[in-house]
């Protein structure tokens, strides 16, 4: 959570990793963590700011009015967040976030990609007042683009999740570690969170 008390995508994105990191974050405060995968995404995300290489990231979505580094604030989800990219079709009254990921495309979406695509298209809507019928992931490594499809199922996942975020703060709850270990390995929280 920031100095207001609210919390930024990041959080969801943790969430859906592993919920124990929003204990560790919030509860006992052990602070945010920078893995290295964190730093080579934020390398990543600064080279592309620096040297505007857009014309090329852009590739393949749809030719709509486009705004760059959205900060935005959801007063219902107690959210912050700064979006990579936002399409904006104004006839039709609809928004599109895109989020560069500095990875090649998964063989399966990643849970934590489609969390954040699909909670930053739930802050759009609520700030701009937009239709979000989907979200995009642009892989930069391979040029590929990944549609998210903002349905009420999923909707309802990212909802819940906020939701159990602030039941562990409040309860001050340690939940389960992630069933799976493979994430373990480079997590800030191992050494700390394994004698738990």
């Amino acid at each position: 959570m920031d100095r207001l008390g609210d919390f930024a995508v990041r959080d969801v994105v943790d969430f859906a990793f592993c919920p124990r990191i929003i204990y560790f974050r919030y509860v006992i405060r052990r602070g945010k963590e920078r893995t290295p995968k964190m730093q080579m995404g934020a390398r990543v995300h600064g080279e592309f700011s620096k040297n505007s290489r857009r014309r090329r990231l852009v590739e393949g979505l749809p030719k709509l009015r486009r705004r760059y580094g959205i900060n935005l604030h959801s007063r219902r989800y107690g959210m912050n967040t700064r979006i990579d990219c936002v399409l904006v079709d104004d006839e039709r009254g609809c928004a599109y976030p895109v989020e560069f990921k500095s990875t090649t495309k998964p063989r399966v979406l990643y849970k934590t990609h489609r969390y954040q695509v699909v909670m930053q298209a739930l802050i759009v809507e609520e700030v701009t007042g937009m239709t979000v019928p989907c979200g995009y992931l642009k892989y930069l490594t391979d040029n590929s683009l990944t549609r998210v499809a903002t349905t009420r199922k999923i909707r309802e996942e990212v909802t819940e999740a906020v939701r159990e975020m602030e039941e562990i703060i409040k309860n001050e709850r340690i939940p389960g570690p992630t069933p799976y270990k493979k994430r373990c390995v480079n997590c800030f929280h191992f050494d700390h969170c394994r004698r738990m």
